[in-house]
């Protein structure tokens, strides 16, 4: 079984941009992984 330790995630707007962000960490490692994907807020 995989234990989640750490879930985040975000909607940020800034700059004339607009960012999803999103991470998490397991239990079993401590290492957080994130993706971030970013798109023109003319979009």
């Amino acid at each position: 079984m995989t234990y989640l330790e750490t879930l985040v995630v975000d909607l940020w707007s800034e700059h004339g941009f607009i960012e999803f962000r999103c991470g998490f960490s397991l239990r079993s490692d401590h290492v957080l992984e994130s993706l971030t994907v970013e798109l023109p807020a003319a979009d």
